[in-house]
């Protein structure tokens, strides 16, 4: 087993299904939306919630610049070991985040009537009415929206999995509730069914803001001292693969939709808002594997651990495979009783949506993949190179392909075009990896391209996996050997050993009490002589008294720096060893 490897499938799980619920949530008003409207209202309903999605991806930039560029930055600071710089991160992400929000909710109720004709195509479509008046309804939980984005990742680094299920939970009670009585009971058509996925927000940020209220020691709100333009900067400039993924997921479906009314009809509208709603899950799984991409990878970047990054990186591979393929393969099996869910009582309509959701299922894999290059890009700072995958999936490789497909083979080529877009792609990105390496490419961690200056060099660094108190000392003696071999004194070297017995002993006896817990401890020798100890264990959270410990004995006295962080479920502590022995 390499170095940590179930302690990198437990970090992956406890923030894989968070994420997933997360993002679903996100898109599941979409969802409830479709359902009620296609069975309260037809297929004129259903056509305009499917045409006024893309108001969602509006809120979703400033949560994708915004949120990402938090997550990013924030995950980078984790990894270095830095709470003070990740709270002062956060506060100026939650100050722009509210401001953005709320300009961009005035500016879009006030014109709600042109962006209706932008995503319809046309002045006198009679169904721009409903449009205008689902656009209008949604728009008022926007700053609720992207806030929720904002505190997820935070939530879910810190360990708050069970709040963000119970947010994930009221979000989608709240919006079916709100929807049946807006729709049944009040009948206010379509802007009721806006309004109650942004009243279900209002609900959803509730345990997420009570978690930050609630918890100690954490990342916090710290508004005095947080605001720099250059902070700022690198907070859009980390977040703008997102934000350009989700523009382009504005573009793209009205492109589309433009292009179907004009070569089909409503009905074919109506199915591709099917496709749309029923495939969410789909959406949200491969959203939420490259969020999990993205946190980890950011994490291990800023820990500057190439072989945890490799392990890493091995795991959510499998997980997108695992997670992909089932995931396609039950849609594809299933897709008519889920188009029938939506649309029983137009037959054209369902024999259309069917299809759609077979050829969406077929790329999801695809998806998947795709969706976790661009967030391993973005956590490793090739942001430039993330921003044309992102841009290239959701925009050139869709449409080009929706166009080419429809005018050749008609409605039918349309829907192909989403899965046969996906795998495109991905050849795609294999054959420029291959091209940069300069050689055909058969094993994973040759896909795992890193910076040339990532890491330490593989003879500076030296691990290990440790179970008990034994293990630990035979350890240590190798690690003196080790760092006496790298030019670092005897000394020093002696304090390096000691400081790593004091660290095992004391997470061993911390986890004694509890059940399939381990240790992975980590010793670096950089190339100015400076020894960085990192421990890693998947216990329970230290307690006060016991992080008090960590700076007390031989390690707080020979260290230059000893910090300690509870994310991913893991308890991290990093030693920095001084440099005068």
């Amino acid at each position: 087993m390499v170095l940590g490897d179930r302690q990198v499938k437990k970090m992956v799980r406890k923030t894989l299904m968070p994420n997933f619920t997360a993002e679903l949530s996100l898109s599941a008003t979409n969802l409830v939306d479709g359902i009620v409207a296609g069975n309260f209202y037809g297929s004129k309903a259903l056509a305009a919630v499917g045409l006024g999605s893309p108001t969602i991806f509006v809120f979703s930039i400033i949560a994708g610049l915004i949120g990402t560029g938090n997550s990013v930055l924030c995950s980078r600071s984790f990894g270095q070991s830095s709470k003070d710089e990740a709270s002062r991160i956060f506060s100026l992400s939650a100050v722009w985040a509210i401001v953005l929000s709320v300009i961009s909710t005035a500016v879009i109720i006030l014109a709600d009537g042109f962006i209706a004709n932008l995503f319809c195509g046309t002045n006198d479509h009679y169904i721009i009415p409903d449009v205008m008046d689902y656009i209008k309804g949604f728009s008022l939980g926007a700053a609720f929206i992207v806030l929720r984005q904002l505190l997820m990742p935070m939530v879910n680094i810190e360990g708050g999995n069970k709040h963000i299920h119970l947010s994930s939970f009221l979000i989608l009670f709240s919006d079916a509730v709100f929807d049946i009585v807006f729709s049944a009971w009040l009948d206010w058509g379509t802007f009721g069914l806006g309004a109650a996925s942004a009243l279900s927000y209002v609900f959803g940020c509730l345990p997420l803001i009570w978690f930050f209220i609630g918890k100690r020691g954490g990342v916090s709100i710290k508004l005095r001292g947080c605001f720099s333009w250059a902070t700022t900067c690198d907070i859009f400039k980390a977040g703008m693969p997102m934000a350009t993924k989700r523009a382009c997921s504005i573009v793209a479906p009205v492109l589309v939709n433009r292009y179907v009314l004009y070569m089909a009809s409503v009905g074919t509208v109506a199915a591709l808002s099917v496709q749309n709603s029923a495939t969410r899950f789909l959406l949200c799984l491969a959203l939420a594997l490259s969020t999990t991409t993205m946190l980890i990878a950011g994490a291990f970047y800023g820990e500057n651990d190439r072989v945890q990054m490799v392990s890493g990186m091995k795991e959510m591979f499998r997980q997108t495979m695992i997670w992909g393929i089932g995931s396609a393969l039950v849609f594809i099996v299933f897709a008519h009783p889920i188009a029938f869910v939506f649309i029983k009582d137009e037959p054209e309509v369902m024999s259309q949506s069917i299809y759609a959701i077979i050829w969406y299922a077929i790329g999801v894999p695809f998806m998947a993949l795709n969706q976790c290059a661009a967030a391993f890009l973005q956590a490793t700072k090739r942001i430039n190179t993330s921003q044309i995958t992102l841009i290239a999936e959701r925009f050139l490789v869709l449409v080009v392909l929706v166009y080419l497909l429809g005018y050749l083979m008609g409605e039918k080529g349309v829907f192909m075009a989403y899965g046969l877009s996906e795998a495109l792609l991905t050849l795609i990105i294999y054959v420029i990896v291959c091209a940069k390496e300069k050689k055909l490419i058969t094993r994973f961690e040759d896909l795992v391209v890193l910076p040339a200056d990532f890491g330490v060099a593989d003879d500076h660094y030296i691990h290990a996996d440790i179970q008990s108190v034994e293990e630990a000392v035979t350890f240590s003696n190798t690690v003196r050997e080790f760092c006496i071999s790298r030019g670092i004194d005897s000394k020093r070297a002696d304090h390096v050993a000691l400081c790593i017995r004091e660290l095992s002993e004391s997470s061993l006896n911390h986890s004694l009490s509890e059940q399939d817990t381990s240790l992975t401890v980590r010793v670096f020798v950089e190339k100015d002589g400076r020894v960085v100890i990192r421990l890693r264990d998947d216990g329970s959270p230290l307690n006060l008294a016991d992080r008090q410990q960590l700076y007390e004995g031989l390690v707080g006295a020979v260290a230059k720096e000893i910090s300690y962080h509870a994310s991913y479920g893991m308890n991290n502590t990093m030693v920095v060893l001084k440099s005068d022995g």
